[in-house]
């Protein structure tokens, strides 16, 4: 009888404390265990004080576009803070499910999400956008990628960056335990296990390093980590599967 895929394989998925245990079951899910490791901290910008001006005037927008799932949460938060809702004239994207249903959660309708869930594809696919005026929530982290491409296609592109992901500074490193296999979700997530030694140590020395896209791959490669996976679906799960392809195993 075979067992689960990843059975008995220690899987590091370092991400924000309140995704951790949906992380830790999809790993569970293939038999793998989580390796739980909090790395990454939000903090809000001094853009958090252009959000009541901007939700006062949502009626000037074709389309909102979140990016993250942080976004949505403080976007949403400053929202329900002012009373205010937003009009239905106003379009909702998304970069990908994990954001979509974070969404769908705060009572949000999402109109768009990209065939591939990277925030590129969803300036080139997203809809209708020659001449109308288009809202970024993004992090400030985030490159002017995304803004570009939809200004080339005659769109009026206004931003907003409320959080911020920094590394935290209270890691215990004697907490971090051994793994397997790694899997960097965000850019941001590279650069903070890229300033762990201890980290970047267990990489050198064997274990698999899975990124969840193309974006976080490069970022990754700039950094100077070696990256053994890039996932097809551009999700956690979807990275959990290509792990277990290169494996060898089954998804």
């Amino acid at each position: 009888m075979r067992g689960k895929p990843l059975d008995g394989k220690r899987v590091l998925i370092p991400r924000l404390e309140e995704d951790a245990e949906y992380s830790a079951s999809l790993v569970r899910m293939l038999g793998g265990k989580p390796v739980k490791a909090s790395l990454i901290r939000i903090e809000e910008t001094h853009d958090v004080k252009k959000l009541g001006h901007i939700i006062e005037r949502m009626e000037n927008y074709s389309w909102l576009v979140f990016t993250s799932r942080n976004g949505v949460r403080i976007f949403m938060n400053r929202v329900r803070k002012l009373n205010k809702k937003i009009p239905e004239t106003c379009m909702l994207a998304a970069v990908g499910p994990s954001t979509r249903r974070e969404a769908e959660r705060q009572g949000l309708k999402i109109s768009f999400t990209p065939s591939k869930f990277l925030t590129e594809n969803l300036a080139r696919e997203l809809p209708d956008v020659r001449g109308r005026r288009i809202l970024l929530v993004r992090s400030w982290n985030a490159d002017n990628r995304m803004r570009n491409i939809l200004e080339s296609r005659g769109a009026v592109v206004d931003e907003v960056r409320p959080y911020v992901v920094k590394t935290r500074e209270d890691i215990d490193l004697n907490l971090l335990e051994d793994f397997d296999m790694i899997v960097l979700t965000s850019p941001s997530i590279a650069r903070a296990v890229a300033a762990i030694e201890v980290l970047v140590k267990r990489i050198r020395s064997g274990a698999l390093v899975c990124c969840i896209g193309p974006v976080t791959a490069e970022e990754a490669r700039r950094l100077g980590l070696r990256v053994d996976v890039i996932a097809e679906e551009h999700t956690l799960q979807g990275a959990l599967e290509s792990l277990v392809k290169v494996m060898g195993g089954y998804a």
